[in-house]
């Protein structure tokens, strides 16, 4: 919703006599600015209360003394003879007694009669149980990609009028990702975020797209638990996986304009499923990394809370998060660790059901172009409507690595090191690490340059051989449910190789 279909959803609930409504937002300054106008279009009074101030009115004079006492305020919103708009600022937080509450209710009741209306503004709304029935509550919209590029040219003439030298140097072809970096934040902090560009360097340019997007995220992220990966931060090695490769490359077309011209849907999303240690969430950085979009990873288990309610909360703070930071990658990392509540300890109220629903129903109905990659390593407590064709575009089964891969792998990570591996005898190490996952590898690899730097004993593959004995596979020590898992998850999903 934007701002002109609020401004339209708001006169049709204020004409329809609705008492109360309720808006979201920590933009007090551009929602009373909006709703003066409205009162003003519909030539109705217009009543602005705080604690600090009281109720004050744009026209006429009012006996309005005391006010500031929310009860007084109740009061005079239900005595009240004529048609208003009351525009209530951080007035949730008074409802707390029950006379309070009363008269409240009280004043409701009279506004409904009187084709008036309360409007309370806030972040993070509490309506007291007893007057959430008579509530509407609208999201105030952020601004849209026309507000952003009017909110560059303002504050860039502003700036420029005070001081000639600065100067706009955004290259055409950058102007989206310009707008992408700003998106999703309030008018206040992009007008910070382009001063602060603006007044450091005297200029804004292609240079100042990767600090503008790394302090939204900063901003946005603030006291929600998601990790920022910037797109220059991600690793692109992989090793095998030819499939997803090929797959990848006929997915990112998706996100075109071409293809949007003719239809075709915003991609939602991956699920890797498959044998822990072996590359769900290096694939998730490779994706991220060719198609040089930012990273959001998730932890499901830091959603889960105690008290009723706050668990589905949590979870809408962090993809309304994702969503504000689009274009982006969200990584929802072993995801069936918030299902596990749905397995049910006596305690759980549901948690788990009430989170997997709201996640469904994201997935199913988000326009944003944020896009979903979730790992699941535990196939048994995966919910069958999560499995189904088209939840999401394609499901992966990342099985452990075959000769190939294995070679790969190891050689990658040897490189990487930048040790000499020259005396490595590779097709030994290879057939000496079969059903070793890819973290697996990487831990060979590891203990063997830790063994050469501490007996300075050269890096040979009886040594490597010799580390290899040492570490028991997952695929050994758990054997039966490795196997059942893959067995299971080969017949139903793409493999990635």
């Amino acid at each position: 919703m934007n701002r002109t279909e609020i401004t339209k959803e708001l006169k049709i609930l204020i004409q329809s006599t609705h008492p109360l409504i309720g808006i979201e937002t920590v933009e007090e300054e551009i929602v009373t600015h909006y709703l003066k106008a409205l009162s003003e279009e519909m030539t109705i009074e217009f009543f602005e209360w705080s604690t600090v101030r009281g109720l004050e009115a744009t026209k006429g004079t009012y006996a309005t003394r005391n006010t500031d006492d929310p009860l007084v305020c109740s009061k005079f919103m239900r005595d009240f003879a004529g048609t208003a708009v009351f525009l209530l600022k951080d007035f949730t937080s008074h409802l707390q007694t029950p006379l309070h509450i009363r008269m409240f209710r009280e004043a409701c009741q009279s506004l409904s009669k009187r084709k008036s209306s309360a409007i309370m503004i806030g972040s993070g709304l509490q309506l007291p149980k007893e007057i959430q029935h008579r509530a509407v509550v609208l999201d105030w919209p952020l601004p849209d990609q026309d507000e952003v590029k009017q909110l560059i040219n303002k504050t860039f003439e502003k700036l420029n009028s005070v001081k000639p030298s600065v100067k706009f140097e955004i290259k055409k072809e950058d102007h989206l990702s310009l707008l992408n970096s700003l998106s999703g934040l309030t008018r206040a902090q992009v007008e910070d975020a382009l001063t602060s560009s603006f007044v450091s360097e005297a200029s804004l340019n292609a240079n100042d797209l990767q600090t503008l997007l790394d302090r939204k995220a900063k901003v946005l992220k603030s006291g929600v638990q998601l990790e920022y990966i910037p797109p220059h931060k991600i690793t692109s090695d992989l090793g095998g996986f030819k499939n997803l490769k090929k797959w990848l490359d006929r997915t990112q077309i998706a996100f075109t304009p071409e293809a949007k011209k003719r239809g075709v849907p915003l991609p939602k999303g991956i699920l890797f499923v498959g044998v822990p240690g072996c590359g769900k969430s290096l694939a998730v950085r490779v994706i991220a990394a060719q198609w040089k979009m930012p990273l959001l990873k998730l932890d499901p288990s830091l959603l889960l809370d105690k008290y009723i309610g706050e668990s589905e909360k949590n979870f809408r703070s962090a993809v309304k998060i994702a969503e504000n930071m689009a274009p982006f990658i969200l990584c929802i990392d072993e995801i069936e660790k918030a299902m596990e509540a749905q397995g049910g300890s006596s305690g759980d109220s549901g948690v788990g059901k009430r989170l997997f629903g709201a996640f469904l129903t994201w997935l199913q109905e988000k326009q944003s172009m944020v896009y979903v990659m979730a790992t699941a390593n535990n196939l048994d407590i995966l919910p069958p409507e999560l499995l189904r064709k088209g939840r999401f575009d394609e499901i992966f089964f990342v099985d452990l690595p075959n000769d190939i891969e294995r070679d790969t792998i190891l050689k990658l990570h040897f490189n990487r090191r930048t040790v000499d591996s020259s005396k490595i005898d590779f097709p030994k190490l290879v057939q000496a690490t079969a059903k070793f996952s890819g973290a697996e590898l990487e831990h060979v690899v590891i203990n063997l340059i830790l063994e050469n730097l501490s007996t300075q004993v050269p890096m040979t593959t009886d040594l490597a051989i010799q580390e290899c004995k040492k570490i028991i596979p997952l695929a050994v020590a758990r054997s039966e449910d490795i196997e059942n898992l893959r067995t299971s998850a080969s017949m139903q999903f793409t493999k990635v190789s």
